[in-house]
């Protein structure tokens, strides 16, 4: 009867230790539940704040990169009226030049005409001198 009794005793205390156990378990994974959902809320809230300064910097980049195509098409843009503008006084200057050279051909060309139209006369009265000296 005794060792019923003590052995009843020993369940009786091993129950007690086993609820006690899981109250305390209870309590332990409460508060282990209630740190993690602090921790997961720090975490969400940083998980914000990066993306907030991904976010940023993605904008900043977009914008620089939008300045540099700006700069470039502008750069181009200058390149190109620069190019235009040569090539328009390129054609000037070829106006220019044909003109000189036309001027300077109907120079000779009046030039030689003017010394074709002396050599003829020159011949005609050196041949009616000739003639008259003969006479």
């Amino acid at each position: 009867v005794a060792l019923t009794v003590l052995g009843a005793g020993f369940a009786n205390q091993t129950e007690v230790k086993a609820e006690g156990v899981s109250v305390g378990s209870d309590a332990s994974l409460h508060n282990r539940i209630t740190d993690l959902e602090e921790e997961r809320e720090k975490l969400l809230n940083k998980l914000d704040k990066v993306e907030e300064e991904h976010k940023k910097d993605h904008e900043q980049l977009e914008k620089k990169s939008e300045d540099v195509e700006r700069h470039y098409l502008r750069q181009l843009d200058q390149e190109h009226k620069e190019q235009q503008e040569r090539q328009k006084n390129l054609e000037e200057l070829e106006r220019q030049s044909k003109r000189e050279i036309d001027k300077r051909y109907q120079e000779q060309l009046q030039k030689q005409q003017q010394l074709e139209t002396e050599k003829l006369i020159s011949e005609a009265s050196r041949k009616s001198l000739s003639r008259d000296l003969e006479l």
